[in-house]
């Protein structure tokens, strides 16, 4: 959830931001079909330019894990299609992302990836102990645990990062069961994103392209994530030339999520 920071962005620093949910997932509809990062990037332009009517110029992009992917096909596309009729963004920050999907052994997620993702899949234990397991996939089990700065609004009982977490999570499924959408992910959505992240692929000569195109880069990565190898955000950064930061331990792993800020 982008929720505090979208807080921070709009109520203190006075931008305009939007937070969305690519095709096949949370509340964008979920169609039969291929999904790629350059479909989803598509997308994302589509929405920027035409419904909001922001220019690229203009615009922070943040992505995470594979809104990441999608950030470099955004600025791909800048330089390769002149219906845009910009070249580049204000800027790209890139978190726990890479230029590979997964169709390379470098492009895998580590060993941790997948036992934990099928653990979070297959567990039987108790429903709390089942989502601390799923959210471990994403967030560290150490962060988890710590408590946050919030209280439970009836009890006063601190709530740590888990539970707030939870709470959140719960009221959005409530909204979405207001509004008559689905709660859980459709399994159009899950095949469509996951042959996203086995095709991306951000080609030498593409890469340079963005280089060229002069948006400034940052690129975050986490030593320790259960789904982007560290090695990966570094041969990210040195390929594109960005600054990049080494966050240890990291506070969350991998999230498909983008954010827009203008």
């Amino acid at each position: 959830s982008w929720e505090p920071q979208v807080s921070y962005l709009t109520k203190t620093l006075h931008y305009r931001v939007l937070t969305y949910d690519h095709r096949g997932i949370g509340r964008s509809s979920a169609r039969l079909g291929r999904y790629t990062t350059s479909l989803l990037a598509t997308d994302a332009l589509q929405l920027m330019v035409m419904g909001l009517q922001w220019q690229p110029e203009q615009t922070h992009v943040i992505g995470v894990s594979m809104g990441g992917m999608v950030t470099l096909e955004m600025l791909a596309k800048l330089t390769e299609e002149p219906f845009w009729r910009a070249k580049r963004l204000k800027s790209a920050t890139l978190m726990v992302t890479q230029a590979r999907g997964w169709r390379t052994i470098r492009g895998l997620p580590p060993l941790s990836g997948f036992t934990s993702t099928f653990w979070a899949s297959f567990s039987t234990a108790p429903p709390r102990e089942r989502a601390l397991t799923a959210m471990s996939v994403a967030f560290s089990r150490e962060w988890l645990t710590t408590e946050s700065d919030q209280t439970h609004p009836r009890t006063g009982k601190p709530l740590t990062n888990a539970d707030v977490l939870i709470r959140r999570g719960g009221k959005n499924i409530q909204a979405k069961r207001a509004e008559g959408k689905r709660t859980e992910p459709s399994w159009k959505g899950v095949a469509g994103q996951g042959c996203a992240l086995v095709t991306h692929n951000i080609s030498p000569e593409r890469m340079k392209r963005i280089i060229a195109c002069g948006t400034p880069i940052a690129v975050i990565g986490a030593t320790h994530d259960n789904l982007v190898r560290f090695q990966n955000h570094v041969h990210l950064a040195t390929e594109i030339q960005a600054f990049i930061f080494k966050v240890t331990p990291p506070p969350f792993s991998s999230i498909a999520v983008s954010l827009l800020c203008g």
